[in-house]
């Protein structure tokens, strides 16, 4: 699995990453397999266990920031690493976002999984910009 991001800028325990997809649903997905890459490498994680993610938001950018804090949440209390996800839903009321994605990955392994990163929060400020080939967003992750 090769997810289409890069990290753009690292100042002390600050560290921005770029993240492409075609359309939103896939950029959520994307910004998932990106924060679990960051962690460890992400083609050693199998698709064993599923999950849930629920969020909400009053921006797409506020439930993405939501949404990968929830995949960082599973890591931190249950070790958990998203592999992959599938396109999650994604509804809109009166400017309100709440989205549902499922996940599937497996508990962490000592054994297989190297230890890449410490991330200790995702921080606010994300935005998601429309470019030729679908959308683009930066996020910054706390190490």
């Amino acid at each position: 699995m090769s997810i289409p991001y890069r990290e753009l800028s690292c100042k002390g325990h600050l560290h921005q990453y770029e993240v492409t997809a075609p359309s939103i649903p896939e950029l959520f997905a994307n910004c998932i397999g990106a924060l679990t890459d960051v962690l460890t490498d992400v083609k050693l994680v199998e698709e064993s266990e599923d999950r849930v993610i629920e969020a909400t938001g009053h921006s797409r950018e506020e439930l993405l920031t939501q949404v990968m804090r929830g995949a960082l949440a599973l890591y931190e209390k249950e070790k958990f690493f998203c592999s992959s996800c599938g396109a999650p839903s994604i509804e809109e009321a009166r400017g309100f976002f709440a989205a549902t994605l499922k996940v599937r990955g497996e508990k962490l392994s000592m054994v297989r999984h190297p230890h890449r990163a410490e991330v200790k929060a995702v921080q606010d400020g994300i935005f998601i910009k429309e470019v030729p080939l679908g959308f683009m967003t930066v996020f910054s992750l706390e190490m």
